[in-house]
This record gives C-alpha cells, sequence and structure tokens, in this order.
C-alpha cells in the first residue's frame, strides 16, 4: 500500500516544499490549500496521515481535523503553526490531533513523525473481520476480508453521511454508523467496539 501524505495549507510555496521532501522520502504527497479541496481529496484517495495548517481562511485546521475524525477516526492529524504561544494542547486534543509541530517546521521532523504515523496505522491494520457465523470457534474456514478494505468503505459510508448532515456530531458517530452500514451489507463482523488510542504527542515532534 502506499504511504500517502496530505499536506494542507493556504501558502503554496510551503506546499510545493512539503511535496518535494515527501517525494525524496518515498511517500506519496497530496496538497491542498483549504479544508474543503482537503476532504474532496480524503473523500476519493485512501489517506491517513495529515499535517495541518492551523491558520487558515473559510475552515481553520482546527475544524478540518474534526471533520477528518468524524469520518475516520483511525487517521493521525498533525497540526502546524507558527503561533505556538496561542495553541494550548487542551486545544489541540479535543479537535483530534495527534501532535503539534512548530513554525518553522524542520522537514526530516515532519517525516520522523510521519514515519512513526504509517507504523501505528500498520498496527491497526493488521486487524481482520470475519462473517461471524461461528466458523472460527469450529475450526473450519472463516472468511476474511483485510481491514484496509473495511475500512476504506467505512471511511466513505462515513464521509456521505457526515456531508448530508453538514459535519454535525461527535467523530465517533459517523464512524459508528458507517460501520454498522458496511457490515450489515457484507454480513461481517469486526472489532465493533474498537476505537484507535488517542496518544497526542508535543514532545517528540516539536521542534
Amino acid at each position: 500500500m502506499e504511504n500517502k501524505i496530505l499536506f494542507v495549507d493556504d501558502e503554496h510555496y510551503i506546499l510545493r516544499l512539503y511535496k518535494a521532501f515527501a517525494l525524496g522520502h518515498g511517500y506519496v504527497p497530496y496538497c491542498a490549500s483549504g479544508g474543503d479541496e482537503a476532504l474532496k481529496i480524503m473523500a476519493r484517495e485512501n489517506i491517513r496521515v495529515f499535517c495541518l495548517d492551523l491558520s487558515m481562511p473559510e475552515m481553520d485546521g482546527f475544524e478540518l481535523c474534526r471533520r477528518i475524525k468524524q469520518i475516520n477516526p483511525f487517521t493521525r492529524v498533525y497540526a502546524v503553526s507558527g503561533y505556538s504561544e496561542g495553541v494550548h494542547p487542551d486545544k489541540l486534543q479535543s479537535a483530534g490531533f495527534d501532535g503539534f509541530m512548530e513554525k518553522p517546521v524542520r522537514y526530516d521532523t515532519v517525516f520522523k513523525a510521519c514515519h512513526a504515523a504509517f507504523e501505528q496505522i500498520a498496527s491497526w491494520e493488521n486487524r481482520t473481520c470475519d462473517t461471524g457465523d461461528g466458523a472460527a470457534q469450529s475450526g473450519a474456514s472463516v472468511k476474511t476480508v483485510p481491514s484496509t478494505e473495511i475500512q476504506r468503505m467505512i471511511e466513505f459510508e462515513a464521509y456521505l453521511l457526515a456531508e448530508k448532515n453538514n459535519f454535525q456530531g461527535e467523530p465517533v458517530d459517523y464512524w459508528t454508523v458507517g460501520e454498522a452500514h458496511v457490515k450489515a451489507r457484507l454480513g461481517l463482523n469486526c472489532d465493533p467496539a474498537w476505537q484507535p488510542e488517542p496518544q497526542f504527542n508535543t514532545q517528540a515532534i516539536h521542534c
């Protein structure tokens, strides 16, 4: 699977730098200059790691992070800002961010954080789903579907629900409902109540 990263910043020269460094580190970069564009990219691409500028017109990084987590909580989202004194960790955590980086950003620091993010995501995606008909207990063969495929289907379902409801509600709501819809269509059971643990970290990636 390609390691895709979405960078969101209203400064185009910063996006060009992100893109160049991402390509140099073997990642597949996507760039957006605002929140609406970022959500459209997320709807069509399987992206799990995000770096968001906090200060953007129309939709700031806090709101964009909330919407990303509403669509898919199995993501790693990092805040980037030049105003660290006015950014309180509690506010970042409540929006759903997994870490914070202060501008001017050292790009090697960005990609160390992204590498750690992909390792975390890989541990989530090792989970599998089965038909839940008792076959596993009886020793019979069990129909399995890779979690990456299931997550992508749920994410798309959650995006449609969130868009229909103008992204109102708690982050877990759209994912939970989307998961139920997908499982009902496929006849699958998969870790019904499991959610990724919040691991907000400013020390490891703060530069």
